[in-house]
């Protein structure tokens, strides 16, 4: 596999060995497939799926409607924040279940490959306080999301900006990732080209994560607070994220009306039988 050219298309025929070897896999536990490195609990999975399903029905072009021009970008914000407060809650409970936060963590690693450094950094923390930031941790595909978000790190030309601490600082998110791992002898792999990708953020001192932190080493609650109060996806005041206000399906009739190109309700169309109202 290491020596195959990536920048040619695949073949049919290997494309099907593919398609082939990815559905055999798929059915099997992770036991089972020990150097697969794809990995994704079944709760993870329906969250994903979840995901996706709550920005489809916040895309105006899936209804035909137009209601104004960033409204399809401010319902998928909706949805990660409230991933986020879905966190925040999970993270507020007593004696809370650190494989909760990871599910959360890569559901959205599996869905966008996207999320706030310190959500990721908190969940990291999670794990190691409880003992199972390991390479033979329970939790299976710890190298597989951490390649995801690192590969995610060197596209973003911003993300370097963003320091572990909320600071500016030589070190950065993906750089805590790297010591994380190598603290904890985690291999990181999953994503092509992960190696080269490790190097360019292997500058953290691994001595400063060897230690059992504390509950909120990443200062996530604070940051939390301060999130809701600046921001918003509709926009208010009321310092209050995530809900359901770009949920389409959610709307009037009368509302999906108003905004469609026909003038007409499209779930008429799209959901006869009323099975998504």
């Amino acid at each position: 596999m290491e020596d195959e050219d990536f920048d040619e298309e695949p073949s049919k025929k290997e494309i099907k060995r593919c398609e082939k070897e990815n559905k055999q896999v798929a059915k099997k536990l992770s036991a089972d497939c020990p150097d697969w490195p794809w990995i994704v609990t079944r709760m993870g999975n329906y969250l994903v799926n979840t995901y996706r399903d709550e920005a489809e029905r916040r895309d105006q072009d899936n209804f035909g409607m137009y209601i104004y021009n960033d409204f399809s970008g401010y319902g998928p914000q909706e949805v990660i924040e409230n991933q986020l407060v879905a966190f925040n809650e999970v993270f507020n409970k007593k004696d809370y279940d650190p494989h909760r936060l990871w599910i959360l963590l890569e559901a959205v690693a599996f869905w966008l490959t996207l999320l706030i450094c310190t959500v990721l950094l908190t969940s990291l923390n999670a794990l190691e306080r409880a003992d199972l930031l390991a390479s033979d941790s329970k939790v299976k595909n710890i190298a597989l999301v951490l390649s995801m978000f690192l590969a995610l790190a060197r596209t973003m030309s911003d993300a370097m900006e963003i320091d572990m601490h909320g600071q500016s600082e030589q070190q950065t998110w993906p750089n805590a990732i790297v010591a994380y791992a190598k603290g904890h002898n985690i291999e990181i792999k999953g994503v092509y080209g992960i190696d080269e990708i490790i190097h360019d953020f292997d500058d953290t001192n691994i001595a400063d994560f060897k230690n059992k932190p504390g509950p909120d080493r990443w200062r996530f609650k604070n940051k939390f607070k301060e999130f809701t109060i600046r921001w918003a996806a509709d926009g208010s005041k009321k310092n209050a994220i995530g809900r359901a206000a770009y949920y389409i399906t959610k709307m009037s009739a009368a509302e999906r009306k108003k905004y469609n190109f026909d003038r007409e309700d499209p779930l008429d169309k799209i959901d006869p039988e009323g099975l998504i109202r």
